[in-house]
């Protein structure tokens, strides 16, 4: 028996030093121990030797917009001309067509077999989109499997984005409707003016800053909804696990839902110009630093409400003008 332990102690130390000797070699090397092979045109490649060149084209006008993306970042921005770059690698192939005025561009991966030794991964590199500063765009339907969305300075009527993987930042955009639907990733909003936005997060921060959007929509499994200089005539929080907090924030009606997490509430205003209904389940309700028990009902004859509800957290609404 002692044999075997021996044994056994002798081979698991020995897996351990090949394992740090690995890990070594391919820190020091920095990338040049990560392998991957290519079924397609059966070849090896690692990080340095992995082909790629940026393609840069300048394009033909267009009105829309449908794009659908493996592995790149998107970003998509004013510009002097409508034009389109991105890297082409080994195994990222992008095609792209403009017709009746729509720009249909796909960017698609081939299959691998990787094998890494350092931790590292592919130079970041991003698939770059830009339009005129005066054009103003009709439909934006955006894919991701995986890579960061960056959109910014757009005029649009209607924007469809669907992400697996990657953040998603929004700034200074102008629009009629934004939908967007995120399964894993941050989601950033500033200076951006929207008639309206549903937003549907599985796992991931929402963060809005001096920005309106006039009938806003925000259901979250896992993640915080931030708010600053926020305004919107009727907005709806439905968050599973994570806390709401606003600060110098307009909101004419709010109903915000939460299970388990707090919410802070600082709103401009005067609490005579709205009808609260306030519960928390834990008994921890605050309104202009009044206490209050575990439902606070405060009803006027205003067109204005606030409605909010929690099973594990507080509630602290305050105002100011």
């Amino acid at each position: 028996m002692k044999q075997v332990i021996k044994i056994t102690t002798i081979i698991s130390l020995c897996f351990i030093l090949i394992g740090i000797g690995l890990a070594g070699s391919g820190y020091m090397l920095g990338g040049s121990m990560d392998w991957s092979y290519l079924p397609s045109s059966n070849r090896f490649f690692t990080e340095k030797n992995a082909k790629h060149k940026i393609i840069k084209e300048d394009l033909d006008a267009f009105t829309n917009i449908d794009l659908a993306c493996d592995a790149y970042d998107i970003v998509i921005t004013q510009g002097d001309s409508y034009s389109l770059s991105y890297p082409e690698y080994n195994n990222i192939h992008t095609t792209y067509s403009i017709e009746n005025g729509t720009l249909k561009l796909e960017s698609k991966s081939e299959h691998t077999i990787n094998f890494s030794l350092s931790g590292t991964s592919y130079s970041d590199y991003a698939l770059v989109l830009t339009v005129p500063s005066k054009q103003a765009l009709n439909e934006i339907t955006l894919k991701s499997c995986s890579g960061d969305i960056e959109l910014s300075h757009l005029n649009f009527d209607h924007i469809n984005v669907t992400a697996n993987y990657g953040d998603i930042i929004l700034s200074h955009l102008s629009g009629n409707a934004l939908e967007l639907t995120a399964d894993d990733g941050d989601v950033t909003i500033s200076n951006t003016e929207l008639t309206s936005g549903n937003f549907v997060l599985n796992y991931g921060d929402f963060d809005i800053s001096s920005t309106s959007v006039s009938d806003f929509t925000l259901a979250n499994d896992s993640g915080d909804f931030s708010a600053e200089k926020f305004t919107s005539d009727t907005a709806t929080l439905n968050l599973h696990y994570g806390d709401a907090d606003a600060e110098a924030s307009t909101i004419m009606n709010l109903t915000a839902t939460l299970d388990s997490g707090d919410c802070d509430l600082e709103l401009k205003g005067r609490k005579s110009d709205y009808s609260l209904d306030l519960t928390s389940d834990t008994d921890d309700i605050e309104v202009d630093d009044e206490d209050a028990s575990g439902h606070y009902n405060y009803v006027r004859d205003t067109p204005k409400a606030i409605q909010v509800s929690t099973h594990y957290g507080s509630i602290s609404l305050s105002f100011t003008h």
